[in-house]
């Protein structure tokens, strides 16, 4: 019995050490798919870096060398006895300064340039003599004269000897540069490899990442609703067949199926935290999948018949006048919704900047928008290459058009005018307006959500870099910070409607309440 449990306790060990090998490998091959072209940067840079070293400190050594055969008045035996001690015993001439005296004499030099080396042919009377110098020349000359003066030291040794060359280099050439360089590439890479594993290893162990569900339970206190498979998508022609979401039908099947159970079993826990009203797909870092598994989990609720509203985004931007009363009310409510929900800011863009700002920053032309206010009065701003130079506010439409005329300097510049008010006083403008006019189409002549946008992400960029904060630093501190900053990006609160004039109720409720004061007044006057 106690066998068998410890059988399954080291069956259970080695599974895990298994396991964890191969995420080992796992992260291993990962690491290197994204680092890859640093690595090969690296191996490359270390190669050259090798090549560059050695080419530059590299001193060219010449040898020059000569086979001589060694022979004594004593016959063969004796030769061969002779050359085996002058080569043993070579190493304390050679140290004790006397052949290297009786050289440099002989050559005229004050210094040796260069190393002398004798070697013995093992059963024969012959010697090897090699001489290294960084000049070929010096080289020759010095093997010249070991070979002249060496008998003459080794006579106090060894008695009478003669050398007689029987082969030699002559003067010598450098063979071991390219020998050299050839190296240096390889111990270049080898270093690049290396020092490339070692930054893929680092990669693969400070990479704290999770491979499993017990994992994901362990390291961060989450429960695990499910997994999406990978799915590699073949390129089409139909773009919409590319994409692995829902929509797609060429979709795999377990996809799909994966899908459903992930949707199921986040509708079951969204409903028991607080009914499903908001879900969050969020990730650590770019590029892990958050927008796919959003897109594929608000379709698949879509599919149950829930309305489901699918954003992502930085801020919230809105128009907030002019406009109707009750269509400013709709959008800043449904804004504020999102900034307080989401936690990000809320920018006010005012309806006129959004048609004029963007539009006159390429037409560098005066961009004049204007909406009717019906009785004769717009709302009307004008703009020259992205700066407003009519203040936007309710003008009577011939004052406006005053306004503009005293605008013109050189009457270069043209007036292109946009907005549902072209429709309206497009007849007074040609007969009051000097200069040259220009009416946008009518698709101008509508303010459109797109507008919105484009001028909202260029205020909140310019607020960003106003302020030094990035998208990142300011979710970290909160929409509530925003307070501090100010400028015109908001936090939920503080975002209301811009009105330029009253509501008509308003204005009707004003009127009645004077024309109750003056009846008063006279009944007051009557009775006295």
């Amino acid at each position: 019995m106690s066998e068998n449990i410890n059988e399954t306790e080291n069956n259970g060990t080695a599974e895990i050490e298994k396991i964890d090998i191969l995420n080992l490998v796992a992260a291993l091959w990962n690491g290197f798919r994204r680092l890859w072209p640093l690595l090969a940067v690296i191996v490359i840079a270390c190669t050259l870096r090798s090549w560059l070293s050695t080419s530059i400190s590299y001193t060219p050594q010449y040898v020059a060398s000569a086979t001589v055969s060694v022979t004594t008045p004593g016959g063969s035996y004796g030769n061969i006895e002779s050359a085996q001690e002058m080569a043993a015993v070579f190493p304390y001439v050679l140290t004790s300064g006397v052949l290297e005296d009786v050289v440099m004499n002989d050559m005229g030099l004050d210094y040796l340039p260069g190393t002398i080396d004798v070697q013995a042919e093992d059963g024969m009377n012959m010697l090897t003599i090699s001489v290294s110098s960084n000049d070929p020349q010096m080289a020759y000359d010095m093997l010249t004269s070991v070979i002249n003066k060496y008998p003459e030291v080794a006579e106090y040794i060894f008695g009478e000897t003669k050398l007689q060359i029987l082969d030699e280099t002559g003067i010598p050439s450098d063979t071991r540069k390219e020998v050299v360089i050839r190296g240096s590439y390889k111990r270049g890479a080898l270093q690049g490899i290396i020092l490339s594993g070692l930054i893929l290893c680092l990669y693969a162990f400070l990479k704290r990442t999770v491979h499993s569900k017990e994992q994901i339970n362990k390291k961060i206190n989450l429960h695990d609703l499910g997994s999406l498979p990978y799915v590699k998508m073949k390129k089409r022609k139909n773009a919409k067949n590319n994409s692995p979401t829902l929509l797609n039908s060429r979709l795999d099947p377990g996809y799909e199926e994966a899908v459903r159970r992930l949707r199921i079993r986040v509708m079951t826990e969204a409903e028991k935290e607080d009914g499903g009203g908001v879900i969050m797909v969020t990730s650590s870092v770019p590029g892990e999948g958050k927008t796919t598994v959003a897109v594929n989990l608000a379709l698949a609720i879509a599919k149950q018949g829930k309305s489901v509203i699918l954003a992502d985004c930085d801020a919230v931007a809105v128009s907030c006048g002019p406009g109707s009363f009750t269509g400013l009310r709709i959008g800043v409510a449904t804004a504020k919704g999102l900034a307080l929900a989401y936690n990000i800011p809320a920018i006010r863009v005012s309806t006129l900047d959004a048609m004029g700002v963007p539009l006159s920053r390429i037409t560098h032309s005066f961009v004049c928008p204007i909406m009717d206010a019906r009785r004769g009065q717009t709302y009307a701003a004008a703009y020259l290459d992205g700066g407003s130079v009519v203040k936007r506010g309710a003008y009577d439409i011939y004052d406006y058009i005053g306004i503009l005329n005293g605008l013109m300097s050189d009457g270069t510049k043209e007036f292109i005018f946009v907005g549902d008010g072209v429709p309206v006083f497009s007849g007074i403008i040609r007969e009051e307006l000097e200069g040259k006019i220009c009416f946008a189409g009518p698709e101008y002549n509508r303010q459109r959500a797109a507008q919105v946008a484009e001028l909202g992400a260029s205020m909140f960029n310019d607020w960003l870099l106003a302020n030094e904060l990035t998208t990142d630093s300011l979710r970290v501190l909160g929409a509530d910070s925003i307070k501090c900053y100010g400028g015109g990006v908001m936090n939920s609160d503080e975002l209301v409607p811009e009105y330029m004039r009253k509501s008509q109720a308003e204005r009707e409720n004003e009127m009645g309440l004077l024309e109750d004061a003056g009846e008063h007044s006279l009944k007051k006057l009557r009775a006295h």
